[in-house]
């Protein structure tokens, strides 16, 4: 019955893929702790959809891992894309749920946007609901120092070692 109904959404999808809208969000990374923000929210669906995510603060430098949860089981996802960086779904059992991560640089505003689609089981548009959490960690002033010490360690080590000279 998964396979029919994968199917089902892959014609549906193809045929209707006009119908497809498109939302616009901005939501806010609020500090969880010194050194992540978290954003938790949830969107409702019918048919196919895209919806576009932006977060403030508007620029953001570290890792960020994104999970994707169907709350109903007429929502299937089939393509995620993070800052550039695209995540593709292969359609599975449902309700479906993902992980994606991605390191994002310096300076960069933080987009996310999902492609997916809610249908019954006959593939006709239905409603459907998702989660998404959301979870921004910059590295910590220490863990920076550290990697600093530990590459100067290992510049004064070359640096000391003795140079043969055959001849």
């Amino acid at each position: 019955m998964t396979l029919i109904r994968s199917l089902a959404a892959a014609a549906t999808l193809t045929v209707a893929c006009g119908a497809a809208f498109a939302d616009d969000y901005t939501l806010v990374l609020a500090p969880a702790t010194p050194s992540a923000s978290t954003s938790s929210f949830a969107a409702a669906v019918n048919g196919i959809f895209i919806d576009n995510y932006s977060f403030t603060p508007a620029a953001f430098d570290g890792h960020v891992a994104v999970s994707f949860a169907a709350l109903t089981p007429s929502v299937a996802f089939f393509v995620a894309e993070l800052n550039g960086q695209q995540f593709s779904f292969f359609p599975g059992p449902m309700p479906m749920n993902f992980d994606i991560e991605a390191d994002v640089s310096a300076g960069m505003p933080l987009l996310l946007t999902i492609f997916g689609a809610a249908l019954d089981d006959t593939g006709a548009f239905a409603d459907g609901r998702y989660s998404v959490d959301v979870v921004a960690s910059v590295p910590e002033p220490s863990t920076t120092a550290l990697l600093l010490a530990g590459l100067g360690v290992a510049a004064w080590a070359a640096r000391r070692r003795p140079v043969r000279v055959e001849g």
